[in-house]
């Protein structure tokens, strides 16, 4: 058996090994560990999981393990076009190689795609997929080239969300390769810039919440000031709940 296949099956493996149950509802995806999870996060945090999935084989496609966990998570949500844009990356990312797993991972989401998704995927097999092939249309697809027979590339991100995407995809580069302290200051700045962005206010309370850095969280409040921003009331949240830990008996009942 070859290195790659015996690469192939250990992955294959671990993704249908049984693990420790662990408790990502307060957790951003970006803090993860690469191998502590195999099976699905609660329901409340399954959509942005996924999603830091996507983001993470967008940056790194050889990042098998991420495409592994990813095509497992959108099975579980059990939605067709999920599926096929995160089976449609591998096929992608790993090109002629790979057999084992891509037939692996095809034969486990085969149900849940159109005929149309498992004919192409199935040819790819053989013939390996590219990204600039023509191929059924996926707006979850990551690496594909976006052509679609006589269509232009997909159109579900225009140009301001794509620049909304950005900033959230660099923030988690940096977390991804340890540099939190740069994203939250990233993410400080952008929020700054645009006060009702969710996203932003979202990941950079996650960055306070994991860190416990609470002077950030009590400076960037300041900076904020009284005009509206967006999670307001998240924030208030943490910072009480800062407030309380700080107090003698920490969050005991008086």
């Amino acid at each position: 058996m070859s290195d790659h296949s015996k690469t192939d099956d250990f992955i294959v493996q671990q993704a249908d090994a049984s693990a420790a149950p662990v408790d990502l509802s307060l957790l951003d995806p970006s803090f993860l560990s690469r191998e502590a999870w195999l099976r699905p996060p609660p329901v409340e945090s399954m959509a942005r999981v996924v999603d830091h999935l996507a983001h993470k084989v967008s940056r790194h496609p050889s990042d098998l393990m991420s495409h592994v966990q990813r095509i497992a998570l959108c099975h579980e949500v059990g939605e067709g076009e999920l599926i096929y844009g995160a089976v449609l990356d591998l096929f992608i990312a790993l090109g002629n190689s790979g057999v084992s797993l891509r037939t692996r991972m095809l034969q486990k989401v085969a149900d849940l795609l159109s005929d149309e998704q498992l004919d192409v995927l199935q040819k790819g097999l053989i013939s390996g997929v590219k990204s600039n092939d023509t191929l059924p249309p996926s707006r979850y697809s990551r690496l594909s080239g976006g052509v679609v027979g006589d269509t232009s590339l997909v159109d579900y991100l225009d140009t301001s969300s794509r620049a909304e995407f950005d900033t959230i995809d660099e923030a988690r580069d940096l977390i991804d390769s340890g540099h939190i302290e740069l994203a939250q200051k990233l993410l400080e700045e952008a929020l700054l810039g645009e006060r009702m962005r969710e996203d932003i206010s979202l990941e950079l309370l996650e960055i306070y919440r994991h860190t416990q850095h609470q002077e950030a969280l009590f400076g960037m409040r300041e900076r904020l000031g009284d005009e509206p921003f967006a999670l307001a009331d998240e924030w208030e949240g943490l910072i009480n709940s800062f407030a309380v830990e700080k107090m003698p008996g920490g969050d005991a009942d008086e």
